[in-house]
């Protein structure tokens, strides 16, 4: 009953004299995906999300163990981790304000009182030995919520920690692969350019000896041969750029260069296709980190809003303490010495009103900030996939178109080599079309390398397989 007269006049002087709040300046809302329009076109009812670990699908052993290789030791995770084990104290930093606080202390001295002070005549004369022991309490009662909400704001900062890390382990996973289908298509082109070079030698052997019997002269015949050198060029060029490319898969692993001498020629092809769930604007926040971590973060600051509000109000805690007291250290420990208190303490923001503003609204233009930060994450990933949909609707028209033409080309060299064999036709004609059908070949490998860098750019696009699930 006692602490109640305490308190009740203590909290009314607190609230009179505590700085008022000004009003809220928050001026951005985050964004409604599930408003958001998209080209039903490009979605399909039966597509499924990327699952999890989405590259074992890609029947490619070596491909799996770089992959893994750079989940465990990549630099770009190591700093997420970091930042996770950062959050991570944070919260339990804030954890223990909020909750009991103890202490202990322990004093010994020699002390000479003033005979001239409270005690006067009465005040031990000379030095004598002091010697004091106490243990302390102190709960803040946290009235206003500030803890609370230091502490939610903390959580929040863990979990976006740990979103930021699913985050770069998409990133790198469809890196890798990106690099790796590069990879297989210099080798695929280095293959087509041998093809061309043998066809392009049994041209010029073709022009020479047509110049040698007076059938074209001098000018073909070089031009030919300069064909051939040509080749050669681009041949050593591809070597040099499969070196590059086997070194930058190594760099983005994370592991030394004489591993890059290791990597052996790739073998994967697209598996998963032009696949867009019809859902995406409602699910598409869930199934990307990096729009998770930048939601948390919103709310985050949303609960820093909230600490600041309530810096405002006066702060009240109980505390209490217990302990030996005694002028003489021997008598520390003997009956009487025993010394406690118990009572309510606060702390007023008294003329503090600029600096509280100050920090209110800097904590709502923080909020302002991730708000836009977090809207233009989602826009910019709803036209990610737009855009990947929409290259894809038209690589599929030309490996379609692509493919057609070296079917016809493929009919006209077969029947080119029956008119040569039956004397009707000649070699020069097969010649010609067969360098063709490798020249649009080639142009295919690209298209088709295309296509599975889109699928790569799609299955990143779609969160890479990530699902996020609230603490």
């Amino acid at each position: 009953m006692a602490l109640k007269y305490i308190l009740l006049p203590i909290i009314s002087l607190g609230v009179v004299s505590c700085a008022s709040v000004p009003k809220t300046k928050i001026t951005r809302s985050p964004i409604d995906s599930s408003q958001m329009a998209i080209n039903t076109k490009n979605a399909q009812i039966a597509a499924s999300w990327p699952k999890e670990y989405w590259w074992s699908k890609y029947p490619d052993q070596q491909l799996q163990s770089l992959i893994y290789r750079a989940l465990a030791k990549s630099p770009s995770l190591e700093v997420a981790e970091a930042r996770i084990e950062q959050a991570l104290q944070y919260a339990k930093a804030v954890d223990a304000i909020a909750g009991l606080n103890g202490s202990a202390d322990g004093t010994a001295f020699f002390q000479k009182q003033s005979y001239n002070y409270i005690m006067g005549d009465f005040a031990p004369r000379g030095f004598k030995d002091y010697g004091q022991m106490t243990v302390g309490i102190k709960k803040d009662l946290d009235l206003w919520g500030k803890n609370k909400a230091m502490f939610n704001s903390a959580v929040l900062q863990l979990d976006a920690a740990g979103a930021e890390k699913e985050y770069a382990k998409v990133n790198l996973a469809s890196a890798i692969l990106a690099e790796y289908a590069k990879l297989q298509n210099l080798y695929n082109q280095r293959d087509l350019a041998e093809q061309l070079l043998a066809t392009t030698s049994e041209y010029s052997s073709l022009m020479e000896l047509r110049y040698k019997n007076g059938l074209d002269n001098k000018g073909t015949a070089a031009q030919a041969d300069a064909n051939i050198h040509a080749i050669k060029l681009q041949i050593n060029k591809l070597d040099e750029n499969i070196a590059l490319e086997k070194s930058a898969i190594a760099a983005l692993v994370g592991v030394g260069q004489q591993v890059a001498s290791e990597i052996k020629r790739p073998s994967i092809t697209p598996m998963f296709g032009y696949k867009i769930p019809a859902n995406l604007t409602l699910d598409i926040i869930g199934h990307r980190a990096d729009i998770v971590a930048a939601r948390l973060d919103v709310e985050a600051k949303a609960e820093n809003i909230k600490t600041q509000k309530a810096q405002y109000y006066p702060n009240i805690s109980l505390s209490g303490s217990v302990g030996l007291q005694s002028f003489s250290l021997s008598k520390l420990f003997d009956n009487g010495s025993l010394i406690g208190q118990v009572g309510p303490a606060i702390s007023l923001p008294l003329f503090a009103q600029a600096a509280l503003d100050s920090q209110y609204y800097g904590a709502q233009a923080d909020y302002n900030l991730s708000v836009a930060n977090y809207n233009q994450k989602v826009l910019d990933a709803m036209g990610e996939v737009d855009r990947v949909a929409v290259n894809f609707a038209a690589l599929d028209t030309q490996i379609n178109n692509s493919k057609a033409q070296i079917a016809s080309l493929n009919t006209a060299y077969e029947v080119a080599q029956k008119r040569y064999k039956g004397g009707i036709g000649t070699k020069l004609e097969v010649l010609n079309l067969k360098t063709q059908i490798i020249n649009n070949t080639i142009n295919l490998n690209n298209l088709m390398d295309a296509n599975l860098n889109l699928e790569i750019a799609l299955i990143k696009a779609l969160g890479g397989g990530y699902q996020y699930t609230s603490q």
